[in-house]
């Protein structure tokens, strides 16, 4: 298998796209809005109950009435539970691919661990999930090897006799659409 390997670091990476996009880590998640009314300042609103308001939607922690979800802070009345889904681009999917190889490796080899996005997806971020003892990290980036994006982590055995390693390594991969406001 031949990869083309993009060295950049996988934390600026994401956060560079997710302010690409518009987006902050903490505000990064959709949430599905159908079916929800948008909220009314003439209704009752019971714990649990949901409404609609600027893009968002919004959980009553308790009873309220003609009080603003959208100017509600972390200790009143509405808890912001993320930006709605737009039907008609269905959102943004964020999934976690793993994959785990085990391998020997002679003195000085190296051997690499990849993980995939599939066909459709794009590899966001990604690196070691379970580093084994005894190899060190040559180089861990973003991949692509002509049809799916991933990410691959090289090891080099620095010792003076072969080891045997278990790698793990996870690519965050998206999927699906979002359109970007002027």
């Amino acid at each position: 298998m031949t990869y083309q390997h993009l060295r950049l670091n996988r934390h600026f990476l994401a956060l560079a796209l997710l302010a690409a996009f518009g987006l902050s880590a903490g505000n990064a998640s959709a949430a599905v809005c159908t079916g929800v009314n948008a909220w009314n300042s003439s209704s009752t609103y019971s714990a649990g109950n949901k409404a609609t308001q600027a893009g968002s939607l919004f959980e009553a922690k308790w009873s309220t009435q003609n009080q603003s979800p959208s100017l509600s802070g972390e200790w009143d009345v509405w808890k912001n539970l993320g930006s709605c889904e737009s039907a008609s681009t269905g959102g943004l999917e964020l999934i976690l691919r793993e994959a785990t190889r085990s391998f020997t490796l002679a003195a000085g080899e190296e051997n690499y661990v990849a993980s995939a996005c599939l066909t459709g997806e794009t590899v966001v971020s990604g690196g070691a999930t379970g580093i084994p003892a005894g190899p060190v990290i040559m180089y861990s980036s973003p991949t692509f090897d002509g049809n799916r994006s991933g990410w691959i982590v090289q090891y080099k055995n620095a010792t003076a006799s072969a080891i045997t390693i278990s790698a793990s390594t996870a690519a965050l991969c998206t999927k699906g659409k979002i359109t970007l406001g002027q």
